[in-house]
Parts: C-alpha cells; structure tokens; sequence
C-alpha cells in the first residue's frame, strides 16, 4: 500500500515539474475549419519570471482537405505598450513534397504540425505579451485549417 503511495507521488511530481516550464498551451479553433485573410489570431502571453529565456512553438491542426503543400503566414510579438518585439513572415511545409504524405503527427485525417518560431527570447518580467498571427496565402478563405495553437515554454 505505501509502495503505491510512494509511485504515485512520484508520478505526479514529474508531471507537475514538467508542467511548470510552459507558460502558455492554447488553440484557437477556427471556425468551420477555414482561416479567413481578415482574421488575426491573438494569443495573450503573461510574464511572471525575471530574466527567463523562452521558446514559442507554433503549432498547426490541418486536415486532408488542405488545397495545398504549404502555408505561409505571419506573426507579430508585441508588448504590453504595442511594441514590436518580433515581426516575422513565414512558410512551413505540410505535405511532403514527394509522396504528398500529411508531415507531423495524426490520426486518421487531422495532422498537428509544430515549429518553432522564437528561440531563447527573454521577456520582462510582470509583463503582458501579444502574439498576432495571420494567414498569408493567396486565398481569403483557407479551408482544411482546424486550429492554429501556441506554446510558451521556459527555455532551461
């Protein structure tokens, strides 16, 4: 009986220890799985530690019914005064170019995808963060887009 104790807090302990470097795991569903040109997705990003370098992964939920190989878009950092902290257009790569096989993990026919953007950035500490991000495609309507997710990890 206490050896089962002693596993189970012991369990718990890693995944509370783990669960302490992410700052931020969010999606966004997009709405009849379709990104709109017009729509500027904003995750919220609170700083509470001093001096702490962090990594954002941007994470993407596409289906099958994604028209094309890749996606294009663009993101913004910005502080709690609308500063620019970082400004980048971007492409990733969702199909593999050869074979056409959905690239990232998945079941059945939805696929997340995860690349990291922003690498050992450090953030002031008490401090309120946006992140804005925006399909760049040629296409006002994206179809075959489920959900757009950000992760905020400590970088230790």
């Amino acid at each position: 009986m206490l050896n089962n104790f002693v596993k189970i807090f012991l369990i718990l302990s890693v995944i509370y220890s783990c669960n302490q470097n992410k700052i931020l795991d969010k999606f966004i569903e997009l709405e009849k799985v379709t990104w709109n040109s017009d729509s500027l997705l904003v995750f919220t990003i609170f700083s509470d530690e001093s001096s702490e370098k962090m990594d954002f992964m941007l994470r993407i939920r596409y289906n099958l019914n994604y028209n094309y190989q890749n996606l294009y878009y663009n993101y913004t950092l910005l502080d709690s005064l609308d500063t620019l902290i970082h400004n980048q257009l971007r492409e990733i790569i969702l199909f593999d170019e050869k074979n056409g096989r959905p690239i990232g993990n998945g079941i059945s026919s939805v696929f997340t995808l995860e690349e990291r953007i922003i690498n050992n950035i450090k953030l002031k500490k008490n401090n309120l963060y946006k992140f804005h991000i925006r399909q760049m495609m040629r296409e006002d309507d994206l179809k075959g887009i489920n959900s757009i997710g950000l992760m905020v990890n400590k970088n230790n």
